[in-house]
């Protein structure tokens, strides 16, 4: 092979490989945030991310005016019980082939944004108010063949609504999930307010009670 050769054919491979891969060890909150702000396209989990002290007080993951699908690679993201995990703003996002586990605020938070979610799981996540898995306002939120297990909205004097999902004002579309545990005191699996529309086929709820309160 000539040098012609070799130079086209690591150019061809530049040129297929569009797909940012994220590497090794398990990685922080910061580390990720970068990675996620950095990346066009598409990203590749290939380690877990936890919160950790070194965070400081990065509670949330934020993207903004951002098109991005990131695949899990079956890796979980870590909310060690102190953050939640992305808050999204005018933003289109794909999730999918993850783990969103221990947040102690709305998993994710979104606002005039697209959020499409295939094989995620939303497990013992938590929120003072509403939507431990899924908070979104003005937004449309397409879940597929996802899992929103142990999620609980709770506190002692207000009234709760929305473990895995509050929806204001949003469009909701749900196929093949699965709601299992979640408690609050307004819809456990899914709270939609009025200016909400909601497309649900297909769904397993299981010890969500009540399930729905739109």
């Amino acid at each position: 092979m000539c040098a012609d050769d070799s130079n086209q054919t690591a150019q061809d491979t530049l040129e297929v490989d569009e797909v940012d891969v994220l590497g090794d060890a398990e990685g922080t909150y910061t580390e990720l945030e970068t990675n996620l702000n950095q990346s066009t396209g598409s990203i590749s989990l290939d380690k877990d991310y936890k919160y950790d002290s070194n965070d400081g007080e990065k509670t949330y993951i934020k993207l903004s005016d951002k098109t991005l699908v990131i695949d899990g690679n079956s890796k979980t993201i870590d909310g060690n019980q102190k953050a939640g995990f992305l808050n999204l703003s005018n933003s289109n996002l794909t999730i999918k082939n993850l783990k969103i586990t221990n947040c102690s605020l709305s998993s994710i938070i979104l606002s005039n944004s697209i959020l499409n979610l295939k094989n995620v799981t939303f497990d013992n996540n938590f929120d003072k108010d509403a939507g431990a898995a899924i908070y979104a306002m003005r937004s449309n939120i397409t879940s597929a063949n996802s899992t929103y297990s142990n999620n609980n909205a709770i506190n002692k004097i207000d009234i709760t609504a929305g473990a895995a999902i509050f929806s204001g004002n949003s469009t909701l579309t749900s196929t093949n999930d699965k709601f299992l545990n979640n408690y609050a005191q307004l819809g456990s699996s899914i709270y939609a307010n009025s200016g909400s529309e909601l497309d649900i086929s297909n769904a397993l709820f299981k010890n969500d009670n009540p399930v729905l309160w739109v």
